[in-house]
């Protein structure tokens, strides 16, 4: 991420996803504490990074390279959230395909909205035996795989490695499984079939700053789960603190960008909450950023906050 690039969360995201509708002028992706002013309240923001390591120099130069095409006319500014596990193409084509799929989803939003950008990939599914109902799955695809259950005849495999991120939409996943299912049926023990799909990425196009940032983990990096993510918790929160305790303000939130496919399921609400309560002294609010949307993870003075923030 770049170190200089300055960009504005949209007040709007924060008063309909935090609760206590903490609004803010702006952070630093590479973090900053930041004051601002909202509903007659002084807010002190620090913005910390879950990623544990600094990603390698040729993925991150890659990564602004993609930012940068990416950008286009970008006013006012655009945050580009890659899934988890999710490459970008090492060919100028390739790139070319993936900058025109997020410059498409860009020009449908108006600033302050959040949209997906989608990117052609394809999947297989190989008949591995005539016997079962039922099929098993690498990828995108792997936590569904229940639902092809007797809607198979065999036993098949499913590589969705290049699906990273389903949309919201549910309907996708149902038409997915139906092609799939489809497909399946012409096969015979060792032959392959294509299926043609997109893989979803979310791209936000922000109410203020200016320029683009692309937010990713190089593949294979499971730093914000299990345990490193504990660990990652715990010194990000002691090492915030006295800077927060020692801002002038009322409020203090601590905001973490993590990088997941979506918010549900995400692993660090539950690891706070299995956290020393005293690490948290001083503190407002903890909340999560990630997928183009923010959640409040710990409430831990549960203030009355006025109308305004409400």
């Amino acid at each position: 991420m770049s170190e200089t690039l300055q960009v504005a969360l949209p007040a709007r995201l924060y008063l309909e996803q935090l609760q206590q509708g903490a609004a803010l002028a702006g952070f630093a992706l590479a973090g900053a504490i930041v004051t601002a002013q909202a509903g007659g309240r002084r807010l002190a923001v620090a913005v910390e990074s879950l990623a544990t390591d600094a990603p390698p120099a040729g993925w991150q130069a890659r990564l602004d390279q993609f930012a940068e095409l990416a950008a286009g006319d970008a006013t006012p500014g655009v945050l580009i959230w890659l899934p988890p596990g999710a490459e970008l193409p090492a060919d100028d084509p390739g790139m070319a395909l993936v900058v025109q799929a997020v410059q498409e989803a860009l020009h449908k939003l108006q600033p302050g909205e959040a949209g997906e950008a989608a990117l052609p990939i394809r999947l297989a599914i190989q008949k591995r035996d005539d016997t079962g109902a039922y099929v098993s799955a690498l990828g995108g695809l792997a936590p569904h795989w229940a639902r092809f259950t007797d809607r198979v005849n065999g036993y098949f495999q499913i590589d969705s490695t290049q699906l990273h991120r389903l949309p919201g939409d549910p309907a996708y996943l149902d038409g997915l499984v139906d092609a799939l299912v489809a497909a399946s049926r012409a096969l015979a023990v060792g032959q392959t079939a294509f299926v043609d799909a997109l893989d979803h990425w979310r791209v936000q196009r922000l109410q203020g700053g200016a320029g683009c940032v692309a937010l990713g983990l190089p593949p294979g990096d499971e730093s914000e789960n299990g345990a490193p993510l504990r660990r990652r918790l715990r010194a990000t929160v002691r090492d915030v603190r006295p800077a927060l305790q020692a801002a002038p303000a009322d409020v203090r939130v601590l905001l973490l960008v993590g990088h997941y496919a979506s918010m549900e399921g995400e692993p660090v609400g539950p690891a706070l909450r299995g956290m020393d309560p005293a690490l948290f002294g001083g503190l407002d609010l903890v909340a999560l950023a990630a997928d183009g949307a923010v959640r409040t993870l710990l409430d831990i003075t549960r203030r009355t906050y006025p109308p305004a923030l409400s």
